[in-house]
């Protein structure tokens, strides 16, 4: 058996110029299914590319990962000192200069 699910669409309105104007906009949402939340939920940090194709009375979705530079930022030290969250508590830093 499939599973149903419905398109939403929301209109949201912002105010602005102390609620002299309103900005409206619209967004659609896809609810997923309670059956597959374990399989998404690892994925739910990640951005994704999205295509929307109509074949044959059916919407098919594809979500691809975007690609990111986020493994540069949990790259190894190159210069062999700890990062600044990982020191101690009790190490103070060290004054090199004095004037």
């Amino acid at each position: 058996m499939t599973d149903l699910v419905r398109i939403q669409r929301r209109v949201s309105k912002k105010h602005y110029l102390k609620t002299k104007r309103t900005y409206e906009y619209e967004r659609l949402s896809l609810d997923i299914p309670k059956k597959y939340h374990k399989t998404i939920a690892p994925l739910l940090t990640q951005d994704f590319d999205v295509e929307v194709k109509l074949e044959n009375d059916s919407v098919i979705l594809i979500l691809t990962p975007e690609k990111t530079f986020r493994h540069a930022e949990n790259t190894p030290a190159k210069h062999g000192l700890k990062p600044l969250r990982q020191w101690s508590k009790n190490i103070k830093p060290q004054i090199l200069f004095k004037y």
